[in-house]
Parts: C-alpha cells; sequence; structure tokens
C-alpha cells in the first residue's frame, strides 16, 4: 500500500512539474515569436499608411494648384467676353491642366463648370458624376471631397474642391478632382508584406471597403493599432490597422494562415519529445528510489501491527545505516524497552493525578460566589444600619480576596498590613473593643530596596561583564564573580537537546555566551521596577497630607495608607455614587470614605468628580 501511494505521489509530481514546464516554455516560445511577429507587422504597416498618407497629400496639394492657377481660372470665368460657349471655356481649362499634369504622372485631373444656377456643364463622360457627389461638393463649400468609384481596373480614390474666381470669392467657377492612379495605389498596397499570405485592405472613413473590391471580405470590428487574432474558415488571421489623418482612410492588413504558429508548432514537438523522454527517465528513477526507501519502512510498518495488537515482545531487528529510516528502528526499539520501565512509574502517577484532583475538588471554592454574597450581604447591613455588620463583612471580604490570591507568593507590605487591620477589626467587633491596636511600621523601607536595588545592579553588571569574557576568551575560566550554583547550571550538560550547535545540551552551549539577551533583558527590567518604587515611595514621604473642605464633602490625600478620598457629610445619593464608581472610586467603611489609589489618575479622576459635584462641569 505504502509503495502504491510513494508511486503515485512520485508520478503525479514529476508529471506535473514536467506539465508547468512544458506548459512555460510553450507560452514563453509563442511570446516571443509572436511579438516578432507583430513589431513586423507594425513596421510594415506603418510604412505603407505613411506612403499612402503622402500619396493624398500630394493630391490635395495638385487639388489646391488647379483652383488657384490662372489659365483655369481665366478660362471658366463667365464674364470674361473673350469665350462664346461653354464647350470652348471647360477645354482651354482641361488643356491648361494638362500642361501641369504632366509632371505628376502618378495622378489624373478632370476639371467640370459650373453656370450662374450651379449647373455642371463639360460633363461628357458621366460615369463618374453623380447628383450625389454633386451636392456633397457643393455642400462641402471649399472643403476637399474624398469618395472613389469602380473602374475596370478597379478602385480609385478622388478628392473633389470647388474652384472660387478668385476676383469674387462667393461665386464658384468649376469643379476640380484628382483622381490617384490606381495601379500605384495598388502597388502601394501590395507592398506592405506581413507574411507569406497577405492581403492589405483600404476603407473610408465610413468604413467601406475601396481596395481590393472583393465579395466576402470579413474584418473584425474590433481591429485596432494593436494585432487582433481572428478566426476563420480558411484558419486564424491577424489583423493590423492603420488610419490616415489625411483623410480618415484606414487600411487594414490581414495575415492569413498566420506564420508564427507553424514556427510554435514545429517548436511544441520539440519540446514535448524532450519532456516525455525526462519524464520516461524520471518515472523509472522514482520507481527505484520508492522501493529503496518503503521496503524498511514496510517492514517496520508490520512490527508496529503487531505492537498495536498488543504484541509488545516482538523483536525489532537491528537496521544498519545512518540514515532516517535507522532512526526510526533504533528509537522505536529504545521505546519498547522503556515501555516496560515507565508503565509501572506511569500508572502509580496517574492513580496519585486523580487523588490530587479529587481533594482539589473537595477544597475548591468558588471565590465570586463568596465576594458577592458577602457585598450582599454589606449592602443589606447598609440598608438597615448595622455599621458593625457592615464593617465586619467589608474586612471578611478583603481577607478572602488576600487568601484566595490565585497562587501569588510576593505580596505587598501595604497589602500584609492591610490583611492585618482587617483581621484586628473584626476581633475589636468580636469583643467589644476589649483592646487597642496601634502600629509602628519600619522607615527603613526605602533602605531595603536601596539595597535590593544596589544587588539587582550589581548581578546585572556581573552578567555583562561574564558576557564580554567568555566571548573575548571562548572559555569562562579564569573568571570570578559568578555564584558556585549559576556556573553549575550554566554548564550543566543536556538541559537542552544535545546535537548541531548545541554541543553538549548546556545553556552555555546552547546560547553561545553564559547569560541569554532575554536575562539581560529581565534583569534591565527588575531594576527598573525597583527604582520607580523607589521614587514613588520617596514622592510619597516628601508630600504632605492634603485636605480640602468642600460643600457638603471633603478631599483629601492620605499619603500613609496611599489612597485619595471622598468623605461626604452624610450618605450620597444614587446619582452621586454612581458618578464615584464610574470613576474607579470604592466604599471604605473603615474609612468612611469613597476612595482609590493615590496616583496621578487617582487624582485627576477626583478632580473630574469634584467638578461635577461643585457644578462646573
Amino acid at each position: 500500500m505504502l509503495f502504491r501511494r510513494i508511486v503515485v505521489w512520485n508520478s503525479t509530481i514529476l508529471v506535473f512539474l514536467t506539465a508547468v514546464f512544458v506548459w512555460y516554455n510553450l507560452t514563453s516560445t509563442q511570446k516571443i515569436v509572436e511579438e516578432e511577429v507583430y513589431n513586423s507587422f507594425y513596421t510594415s504597416m506603418d510604412t505603407g499608411a505613411a506612403e499612402l498618407a503622402s500619396v493624398f497629400q500630394d493630391a490635395r496639394n495638385l487639388t489646391l494648384e488647379l483652383c488657384a492657377n490662372t489659365s483655369v481660372q481665366s478660362a471658366l470665368r463667365q464674364d470674361d467676353a473673350a469665350w462664346q460657349d461653354e464647350e470652348q471655356k471647360i477645354q482651354t481649362a482641361r488643356q491648361s491642366s494638362e500642361n501641369l499634369m504632366r509632371f505628376f504622372p502618378t495622378f489624373n485631373a478632370e476639371i467640370y463648370g459650373l453656370d450662374a444656377e450651379h449647373q455642371l456643364f463639360g460633363a461628357d463622360n458621366t460615369k463618374n458624376i453623380s447628383e450625389e457627389w454633386l451636392q456633397a461638393v457643393l455642400h462641402a463649400q471649399g472643403q476637399f471631397v474624398w469618395d472613389y468609384h469602380y473602374t475596370e481596373y478597379g478602385s480609385s480614390v478622388r478628392v473633389s474642391h470647388l474652384i472660387y474666381d478668385e476676383q469674387n470669392w462667393e461665386q464658384p467657377l468649376g469643379i476640380v478632382s484628382v483622381y490617384v492612379n490606381s495601379d500605384y495605389l495598388r502597388y502601394t498596397l501590395n507592398s506592405i508584406r506581413l507574411g507569406n499570405n497577405t492581403v492589405v485592405y483600404l476603407l473610408d472613413a465610413k468604413g467601406n471597403l475601396l481596395f481590393p473590391y472583393e465579395t466576402g471580405v470579413s474584418i473584425p470590428e474590433n481591429v485596432g493599432e494593436t494585432v487582433t487574432i481572428a478566426g476563420s474558415a480558411s484558419g486564424r488571421s491577424a489583423f493590423v490597422m492603420r488610419r490616415l489623418s489625411v483623410n480618415g482612410f484606414r487600411i487594414v492588413g490581414e495575415a492569413r494562415d498566420f506564420d508564427a504558429l507553424k514556427e510554435i508548432t514545429a517548436q511544441r514537438k520539440t519540446i514535448l519529445l524532450l519532456a516525455l523522454t525526462s519524464l520516461t527517465i524520471s518515472v523509472l528513477a522514482a520507481l527505484l528510489l520508492t522501493y529503496h526507501i518503503s521496503t524498511p519502512i514496510l517492514a517496520l510498518a508490520n512490527i508496529m501491527k503487531k505492537v498495536g495488537a498488543g504484541d509488545f515482545k516482538v523483536d525489532v531487528p537491528v537496521y544498519k545505516g545512518h540514515d532516517e529510516v535507522a532512526i526510526l528502528y533504533s528509537n522505536f526499539k529504545n521505546m519498547l524497552e522503556m515501555r516496560e520501565r515507565l508503565t509501572e512509574e506511569v500508572y502509580g502517577a496517574k492513580v496519585r493525578e486523580k487523588e490530587a484532583e479529587l481533594r482539589t475538588l473537595q477544597a475548591q471554592i468558588n471565590p465570586h460566589f463568596l465576594y458577592n454574597t458577602l457585598d450582599s450581604i454589606n449592602w443589606m447591613a447598609v440598608k438597615y444600619g448595622a455599621d458593625d455588620i457592615e464593617e465586619m463583612v467589608t474586612d471578611l471580604s478583603q481577607m478572602l480576596r488576600y487568601s484566595l490570591n490565585n497562587g501569588v507568593n510576593q505580596l505587598k507590605v501595604s497589602e500584609e498590613l492591610t490583611q492585618i487591620r482587617c483581621y484586628l477589626n473584626i476581633q475589636q467587633k468580636r469583643f467589644s473593643n476589649s483592646f487597642s491596636t496601634s502600629y509602628e511600621i519600619d522607615p527603613e523601607v526605602l533602605d531595603y530596596l536601596r539595597e535590593k536595588l544596589a544587588g539587582l545592579e550589581a548581578g546585572h553588571e556581573m552578567m555583562v561583564s561574564a558576557n564580554a569574557y567568555y566571548r573575548k576568551n571562548k572559555t569562562l575560566d579564569g573568571f570570578e564573580g559568578i555564584p558556585a550554583d549559576t556556573m553549575a547550571w550554566i554548564t550543566k550538560p543536556k538541559v537542552y537537546p544535545v546535537g548541531g550547535r548545541n554541543g553538549d545540551g548546556s545553556p552555555l552551549q546552547f546560547h553561545g555566551k553564559p547569560f541569554p539577551t532575554y536575562a539581560l533583558s529581565n534583569s534591565n527590567a527588575n531594576i527598573k521596577r525597583v527604582k520607580e518604587r523607589i521614587t514613588k515611595l520617596e514622592a510619597a514621604k516628601a508630600a504632605a497630607p492634603v485636605e480640602e473642605e468642600r460643600s457638603g464633602y471633603t478631599y483629601r490625600e492620605d499619603t500613609e495608607a496611599m489612597r485619595v478620598q471622598l468623605i461626604f457629610d452624610g450618605k450620597p445619593d444614587d446619582e452621586t455614587r454612581e458618578l464615584l464608581k464610574r470613576n474607579g472610586f470604592r466604599w471604605s467603611p473603615r474609612n468612611s470614605a469613597w476612595q482609590r489609589q493615590l496616583t496621578a489618575n487617582g487624582k485627576y479622576a477626583a478632580h473630574q468628580v469634584m467638578d461635577v459635584l461643585d457644578g462646573n462641569a
């Protein structure tokens, strides 16, 4: 089963990688070939478009020259008495134009006269004359009119323009039309080569096909300045369009039976052949490697099945080698040997654990239930005016919070004093105030903290010096100042995993220095904490008690208890109590005051409450 899975997975991965390789190469090759073909398209189309635009611009310029020709103007001017009939006028004008056209073999020209009623004369050859064309030229009012007509040789592009009388610019004398030689037009378009099978189309501004005049031509509507690939009955074609700025005409090049695809197909065959060959070799190699790896693993799996069935006496053979399979055999054998030794120990530990859990459950108390119950009793006592009960319940609640401290082993001296005060207050109530108490607090607490700070700073300096000494000498031999128990821990082997950069597994070898970075960071944090505590105690010790009488209450800063207090003449109303609670104040029956810790935040909260009480908020 494992052998088949490994073969399937390896084959799948190899096929996938081969497919990705083939796809990437085919895609890259296709992009490169197509990019080269496209650049060739663009260059050929740009050249052809520029040449056609130049031809059409020459046709426009020639049209303007004929309109301004003095002989043509004189021949068509109707008020010239030298001319007796219209036929003579038009013949003279055409003769003048023929003299000029001898220098422009690429073009042909026609001149027609217009009478006072804008009727055309001299149009013997009516094949190219239509009423639609005449109205278009008249309505253009001196603008160029481009159109085309069909002859036995194909399409011919024509540009027409009104001939205005230079002596009276409001009076048109005739119309001049310049034709682009169809043979030259065909030669120019055929010179644009986009491949072995190329057709270049000429379209007017409205999209009508001018050249070549063929039926069944299908040009995609989305053809633009970049290559567009479209399919047809004969195969795929590549289309490119260029627009002529002179007259808005367009040329569209079509490369039929896209040549780039043939080159790509040939390359595909080569790549596929190489890929199949590589895949075959890889699959064979994977089979051999899989067999070599899976055989010992399958043998170990059979042994594990027997162990899973309860046969812990199975013999695990020794696998010779230094690879991961050998490690599996060795560790599994060691695991079976250790199992018997640990079974009794684990069983006994489980029994003891269950007994401990039972004892814990029996002794477990929900502190929140006690706190809430005592708080309810307290407020009932307040309601009925039982001050003694109220004070005893408050002190008892404080003592329970101290006792159920969630495993906190280090407490502040102030917290210990609070515990003592609560206990003595309860005893006074029990014994009817038959004794009195007094407190004497060691004034040298600051001295103790200063000594502690000095010890912390000396320890931190020792760690920094030890790290520097080891970094320089690569040993701690000769360095004095590290306590013996600390040195024993630093050099103790097998604390961390053995191997690699960890050496023998000692903290020194694992961290690469006697004291790790986090130990130095913790030391700095402790020093900072003690310094801040000393600063606060010094400030509190130096500060004088503050007490201010206000309207209906007193503001007090108790530096001994480290509390900011608000003491009211009577019980505050519900709105005032809600205001106090929102700002962190709690009722203290012992001090008969609403109070919170004497800090900057506590002072700020007190003044927030006072602003409301004094009507300043």
